[in-house]
């Protein structure tokens, strides 16, 4: 438990790269520390790993509900790892557990869109995509997805809107401005 609390120290003061040691020592010790299994999981996906992370998050979340940030975790590794059908049953768990997950949201509506449902994906962004999810990194994003999965579902004002508020938010630099600005055109 030491180990657990050391790498949440570090976690909390964004030193990642040194809890992820401390998690995997603890679980060493004690294999049955769930939530040592579920943050080190949780890493493993932040840090490239999906494959690894679903293999130890599977096991967080056959264990217990009690995190179900894990479930959104396993379901971006299973997302990463091509797993479309499994990330959104996953991401369905997660917002049943949680329904302020609104990641979990957008995670869904990303796997919804590559599976070519485009009415569940354009459900779920935007549920993602409200007001009190503006500071979110992937904020910008769901209005990107969003936008298209309007287009693809013919929905041409909702998707113009999307377009829009994605580039009053979006960075300049982001490679999808090009994009929406020429769907903002075309949706007139």
């Amino acid at each position: 438990e030491k180990h657990l609390l050391r790498g949440k120290i570090l976690e909390y003061n964004s030193r990642h790269v040194e809890a992820q040691p401390e998690y995997f020592k603890a679980l060493q010790i004690d294999p049955t520390l769930v939530e040592a299994q579920f943050l080190y999981g949780r890493l493993l996906v932040r840090f490239g790993e999906p494959k690894m992370a679903a293999d130890q998050l599977l096991g967080v979340t056959a264990a217990t509900d009690r995190f179900p940030e894990a479930f959104v975790e396993l379901g971006r590794a299973q997302r990463d790892i091509g797993e479309g059908s499994n990330a959104i049953a996953t991401l369905t768990r997660a917002i049943e557990l949680d329904p302020t997950l609104l990641e979990a949201q957008y995670l869904r509506g990303r796997a919804y869109f590559e599976t070519n449902a485009m009415a569940k994906a354009a459900d779920s962004l935007a549920a993602a995509a409200g007001e009190s999810s503006a500071s979110e990194d992937w904020y910008p994003d769901a209005l990107l997805f969003l936008g298209r999965a309007r287009a693809k579902e013919g929905k041409r004002k909702e998707a113009r809107a999307a377009f829009e508020t994605f580039l009053k938010v979006a960075e300049e630099k982001d490679p999808g401005r090009a994009e929406a600005a020429r769907q903002v055109a075309e949706l007139k």
